[in-house]
């Protein structure tokens, strides 16, 4: 008789004095276990597979293990890499405007603004904006001081 599962497998036979013997079997049928890991890293760092190997590119990975009854169990983990953002924006405006920046800091001088957010997947986003602050010219009309004085040099240039 060949056994599958789990049970009490009772055997009864003579032996060769004539003796009636009961042999009792009991036998337990431990599972094989099958577990799949869905798993989501950030572009630049790494996981480690349940055998302790570390890997860090996307793909699938199997991995057989013995569990504590002595059968063999198999994880497979599927591994997907977000990427990460690390972006600059270059803006401009002119002198008196403001700009909005993404955290939603207004700002009206020149200089680099950067902000780091987390994205749906955990990762760790840098947006970095330079914001160049344009000056305003203006044709300015001479003082009157200075419309005399010119007024006077021309006066005086005559008379030479």
């Amino acid at each position: 008789m060949v056994a599958t599962e789990s049970g009490t497998y009772p055997y009864t036979y003579t032996d060769n004095n004539g003796c009636t013997n009961t042999l009792v079997t009991v036998l337990t049928v431990n599972p094989i276990y099958e577990k799949v890991n869905q798993v989501n890293i950030c572009q630049g760092t790494s996981y480690t597979l349940p055998n302790g190997e570390s890997v860090s590119e996307a793909g699938t990975y199997p991995v057989t293990l013995q569990s504590s009854a002595g059968c063999d169990s198999t994880i497979v983990t599927y591994l997907t890499v977000s990427e990460v953002i690390e972006e600059t924006v270059h803006a401009s405006i002119c002198q008196g405007a403001s700009y909005e920046l993404p955290d939603g800091v207004v700002a009206t001088e020149s200089g680099t603004y950067p902000y780091t957010y987390t994205d749906n997947n955990g990762c760790t986003n840098t947006l970095v904006t330079v914001l160049t602050v344009n000056p305003i010219y203006r044709e300015s009309q001479p003082s009157e001081y200075l419309s005399r004085y010119i007024l006077y040099l021309t006066e005086w240039r005559k008379c030479q």
